[in-house]
């Protein structure tokens, strides 16, 4: 660590990160934020070339200059981003794995087949190739940090969202079996598990009250920000959690209550 590090372990000076989803939400508020952690060097991945285009209008010249951008569909083996991170740096030190879809609520009885399916691709696949690719580039050099973004719904069921649910207890699954495959190789695993946060994922929920009915379900009564998720990512991305493996972080505002 620099002096700078030990003073300040949530700083990630000479690191290189990588988002997936990068380009809006959680994804979009943790890439300002790691830039203003000040990161070395910035990969960010999204399936839309222009929704990048649009991420790095809103960057200052500076954050911008520390960015790539690449587009890759993540439940896609071909698509290696972690690849790229190392040929653009040389190394790749953090992976947020954040790439995620959600399903309109209905039942388990009026789920389509192919709706299931679309989200166990990006949700659940997605996040397997990624800690994939990660792990390999980083257990060789035997050093790094992976934190996938989980859910609130990733601990405990929902009714209406048995994809998405699912979906999410498969990520967090796949953070812990990856945490005690990487972890002697000094790589650390973790995820985030947000409760209802506004995004883009929960716009179409805003109708009918529904983010109404979701902040009541929060022992804070509000709904979280993308910026408060993206602290927490920072944290267990950071030295400042280097004593944290295999951690399912709740940052749900009382959302799951002490389950």
């Amino acid at each position: 660590m620099t002096e700078n590090t030990l003073l300040n372990p949530f700083l990630l000076n000479d690191k290189v990160a990588l988002i997936t989803g990068a380009a809006s939400g959680i994804g979009l508020a943790t890439a300002k934020t790691f830039l203003a952690a000040n990161v070395r060097g910035l990969l960010l991945v999204d399936q839309s070339q222009e929704y990048l285009d649009r991420t790095l209008l809103e960057l200052s010249s500076d954050e911008q200059q520390r960015c790539q951008c690449f587009v890759a569909d993540v439940s896609s083996e071909a698509d290696n981003y972690a690849q790229r991170a190392l040929e653009l740096w040389g190394k790749l030190d953090i992976a947020v794995l954040n790439a995620g879809i959600c399903n309109a609520p209905t039942s388990i009885l009026d789920t389509d087949a192919k709706i299931w399916d679309k989200i166990m691709q990006v949700n659940g696949r997605g996040v397997f190739l990624g800690l994939k690719q990660c792990g390999k580039v980083m257990t060789e050099r035997k050093s790094g940090s992976i934190v996938i973004t989980a859910s609130q719904l990733g601990l405990q069921g929902s009714p209406s969202l048995a994809a998405y649910g699912a979906s999410k207890f498969a990520a967090r699954g796949l953070a812990l079996t990856a945490a005690e495959e990487f972890a002697p190789f000094g790589v650390r695993v973790n995820s985030v598990c947000p409760g209802p946060t506004i995004t883009p994922l929960i716009d179409d929920l805003k109708e009918d009250d529904g983010w109404s009915r979701m902040a009541d379900k929060c022992l804070m009564k509000r709904l979280g920000e993308a910026r408060e998720i993206a602290n927490a990512i920072l944290y267990l991305s950071s030295d400042a959690s280097s004593f944290c493996c295999g951690t399912s972080l709740k940052v749900d505002g009382g959302y799951a209550k002490f389950g």
